[in-house]
């Protein structure tokens, strides 16, 4: 006489518990992997501008400042509404100055609304970029900041004002740079604020000339605010 080789009931349903706690702790896994790669795609689309933002940047020696809604155009890529993915929206290049390449995450994806940013920073004649984002920090690319919707306003470091000496042109007094500070004494090569016929020789002539305010012989001297810089 056979015997039936079926599954018992209790059988099934331990199969069926255990298929249950794989899909438990599987499934976030899964989402979270899914939402990385759709923040992936839109970081890749984004880096595939920043070589033309760069090259704007090397012939005109600033970035597109037109004021308009985008400057996708004018760098030569095109629209922003025709640069897209699977869920990516769009990705704008500003047209203010600042030299922003914005990503906007659309309804397909898990960051609907949400967006992801390359701002340029030029320096030295190079062009580099600064990641920014309002996705959540578990989705992120690696180094990306968080951010709120809003262009940071990086622009070119201003470099240290030049320390004035006699002959060096007109000058003018900044305290930052008083005491040594940048490698100055407070004097550096500039114009002052206070254009009163006379000032600003006055400054060249005997102010700066003798170093009044800095280290040495008249440095106990008040500085007064009309040989402030511009």
């Amino acid at each position: 006489m056979n015997e039936d080789s079926g599954f018992t009931l209790i059988e099934l349903m331990i199969v069926v518990a255990i298929i249950g706690i794989l899909v438990a702790v599987g499934m976030p896994q899964y989402q979270n992997y899914v939402a990385r790669s759709q923040v992936a795609e839109g970081f890749s689309l984004a880096s595939g501008l920043k070589t033309a933002l760069a090259e704007y940047y090397s012939t005109n020696g600033t970035f597109p400042n037109n004021g308009t809604s985008e400057a996708n155009i004018a760098i030569g890529i095109e629209a922003a509404k025709n640069i897209k993915g699977k869920y990516v929206e769009k990705v704008t290049v500003s047209d203010d100055g600042v030299g922003a390449i914005t990503v906007l995450f659309g309804s397909r994806s898990y960051h609907d609304e949400r967006f992801l940013r390359l701002t340029a920073i030029a320096t030295d004649g190079s062009v580099s970029f600064l990641c920014t984002t309002d996705i959540e920090e578990p989705y992120r690319p690696k180094g990306c900041k968080e951010s709120s919707d809003v262009v940071p306003d990086i622009t070119t470091p201003i470099p240290d004002p030049i320390p004035w000496t006699s002959g060096s042109g007109d000058a003018c007094w900044d305290s930052k740079y008083a005491a040594g500070a940048g490698g100055g004494n407070g004097w550096v090569v500039g114009s002052v604020a206070n254009t009163s016929p006379g000032n600003q020789f006055n400054v060249n002539t005997l102010y700066a000339k003798l170093g009044y305010g800095a280290p040495g012989t008249y440095s106990g001297h008040p500085i007064d605010p009309a040989w402030g810089c511009l």
